[in-house]
């Protein structure tokens, strides 16, 4: 409220009860001393004159009541402004729980992480389980689940990367891939590099990263293919306990079979037929019992080995 409206209310209080204590002590009066008489027409007026005066505090007081509608207007706006302000108040702690809640589900709490690699697993099972019944294409999408959830899941994105590079291998129709066969070899070499990136100690993955690039082409491709083929080799060689485990051989000769192709396309004939005759000798001596496709690399190396010769 004002100060002029204070004032205002303050005045009307006072006149009111003035003219209410002059009208009613001065009506009596003027009958107790005989100075009207309802029976002379002609003291009508100073009855009315002292109705009047009785009535005006009434009159005055629907001014002081309007000063009452400011006082209780100001009332209700603060009662507006109380409830503004708690709403809010309200709305900015619901807003700080909400805050709070995407923190706690954006940060790990407790096992969360070893939740998402478990869960990752799951998925790398599944995918296993999809591509020992030659569903590759289905299997690949759970490999992809696994390595989304754990990037640094190097068994999903060895195999991932291995899927994309034996699609043709497994006969899977280009159709059913949604991409075409340069792109197939990109992913290969992708998920191969990560593999090797979040683990180097295992030989297949340099091995499958030298054959996809040995199928890429191009000079700096077959260099990279001759590179990672002879770690591969060299890893396979380091490990003594292999000589002694037929599939392991298998890969051994596989790999100096793929360093002779890499070589022959560089145009490295003595050093392609010099791989391929290794390799050879590898075959021959694998340990038993022998694998079940050795006989189809070992022809495969001899055929290539004569075309060398023949050039050379």
């Amino acid at each position: 409220m004002s100060e002029k409206e204070k004032n205002q209310l303050s005045i009307g209080s006072k006149l009111f009860f003035f003219c209410w204590i002059i009208s009613i002590l001065l009506l009596p009066a003027s009958f107790y001393f005989k100075l009207i008489s309802i029976t002379n027409k002609t003291v009508y007026p100073a009855i009315l004159i002292q109705i009047g005066l009785i009535l005006t505090p009434f009159l005055k007081s629907f001014s002081v009541g309007s000063i009452f509608k400011v006082e209780l207007k100001e009332l209700s706006k603060s009662v507006d402004d109380l409830k503004t302000s708690f709403q809010s108040f309200i709305s900015v702690n619901q807003n700080n729980v909400q805050v709070m809640k995407n923190y706690n589900i954006q940060t790990p709490v407790g096992d969360f992480e070893v939740e998402t690699i478990k869960l990752s697993n799951k998925y790398l099972k599944l995918g296993y389980s999809l591509y020992h019944q030659k569903r590759y294409i289905e299997s690949l999408e759970y490999y992809k689940k696994a390595f989304d959830l754990d990037s640094n899941n190097w068994v999903a994105s060895l195999l991932l990367g291995s899927i994309y590079l034996s699609l043709n291998d497994f006969k899977v129709p280009q159709s059913s891939w949604g991409f075409n066969d340069e792109e197939r070899l990109a992913k290969s070499i992708f998920y191969l590099t990560l593999t090797i990136r979040n683990d180097p100690n295992h030989y297949n993955q340099y091995m499958n990263l030298g054959l996809a690039y040995l199928k890429l082409n191009g000079d700096n491709s077959l260099k990279l293919a001759y590179s990672n083929l002879e770690t591969a080799y060299t890893m396979l060689c380091d490990d003594q306990n292999i000589q002694l485990m037929p599939s392991f051989m298998l890969d051994k000769g596989k790999s100096l079979s793929f360093m002779g192709e890499a070589a022959k396309k560089l145009n490295l004939i003595e050093k392609a037929i010099e791989h391929r005759k290794e390799s050879i000798n590898i075959f021959d001596n694998c340990p038993k019992p022998t694998p079940l496709d050795l006989n189809k690399w070992r022809d495969l190396s001899q055929n290539a080995l004569l075309e060398l010769e023949k050039k050379a």
